[in-house]
């Protein structure tokens, strides 16, 4: 049993996109504990870190339209004063057929000096009362030294001002998570046992990876290759590269070696971090007798293979797709 929150179902899938349903484990240390008045049980509050991982787990994106708002406050010498920030941010989901769904911006808002007031008025249970060491308890209220209060009032509202932003911003974005995932505000104890939460995303199917890995490297072998098809081979080949500040120019050289530890790939220091990462995401792809045995499963030539990809991507097949 897991608390289950899917967005999208498996009967959908399509030669290009499937559904992934991710499991999230979940324990008390991953939610804030209110405690409830009366005999009522707590309630826990998911904590940022748990909702991020869980629309990284639904797939979640934002798009560009982002914006951020001044607010200001009460005229002083003419002058309006500006007193937090408010941050809009738009989600996006995918879609099985591939396109994206954008749901309505959220927004939140910082308000530094509402917050610093706030703190303030906390810190006054603490006037009068120290620490084992002597120290005073109280950080913003003095009354026996009102310039060391004023400064200290002065730090405090500097230091919540520097971190407006990163709040605002954190905070869109976990309402733009919660509402498209339909995530409650609070869970209660038995929820939370149940140990597990699973959501669901749109990703691109492993046999449309395959495929697209598979194009690359017959457009190589075809002679239409360009340096960046080499580089990303490389990177599924699991090639070896000779790494240096300065790449070589020019068309690399195409003739298919019997082993591809005999042709060392050179590459520009800049290059090579992104071919790591094309490396790291076909890591299952190890050699280039696993695309061999794929093409040969498939019964795809030279030719249907460039075909194939260039369909999926424009999604004109005419009922006749060469993934089945």
């Amino acid at each position: 049993m897991s608390l289950q929150y899917y967005t999208e179902e498996n009967g959908n899938n399509n030669d290009v996109y499937e559904v992934i349903k991710t499991p999230i484990p979940i324990s008390k240390d991953d939610f804030h504990e209110i405690k409830n008045p009366g005999s009522k049980p707590p309630s826990y509050f998911p904590r940022k870190e748990l909702v991020t991982k869980i629309g990284m787990a639904s797939g979640i994106e934002f798009t560009s339209e982002c914006r951020t708002e001044t607010i200001y406050g009460d005229k002083i010498n003419g002058v309006e004063k500006r007193i937090g920030l408010r941050v809009f941010k738009q989600a996006k989901k995918k879609r099985i057929d591939g396109t994206w769904q954008v749901f309505s911006p959220q927004s939140y808002e910082y308000n530094w000096e509402d917050q610093s007031e706030i703190a303030i008025l906390k810190d006054m249970d603490n006037i009068g009362k120290k620490w084992n060491d002597g120290n005073p308890k109280a950080k913003y209220n003095f009354p026996d030294n009102p310039q060391k209060e004023q400064i200290a009032r002065l730090r405090k509202a500097a230091e919540l001002k520097h971190k407006a932003y990163e709040k605002a911003d954190t905070g869109a974005m976990l309402r733009c998570i919660r509402a498209i995932i339909g995530l409650p505000t609070a869970f209660t104890g038995d929820q939370l046992k149940l140990g597990e939460m699973q959501f669901s995303q749109v990703v691109e199917s492993r046999e449309y990876q395959k495929l697209k890995a598979t194009a690359v490297i017959e457009n190589i072998r075809s002679g239409g290759a360009i340096a960046g098809s080499v580089k990303e081979a490389a990177g599924l080949l699991g090639a070896p590269i000779q790494h240096q500040e300065e790449a070589t120019q020019g068309t690399p050289d195409l003739e298919e070696p019997k082993n591809v530890d005999d042709a060392p790939i050179v590459i520009s220091d800049r290059e090579y971090y992104d071919l790591l990462t094309s490396k790291k995401e076909f890591k299952d792809w190890a050699n280039a007798e696993k695309v061999v045995e794929f093409v040969e499963s498939k019964h795809f030539d030279a030719g249907s293979i460039t075909w194939a990809i260039n369909g999926i991507i424009k999604g004109v097949f005419d009922g006749k797709s060469p993934i089945k």
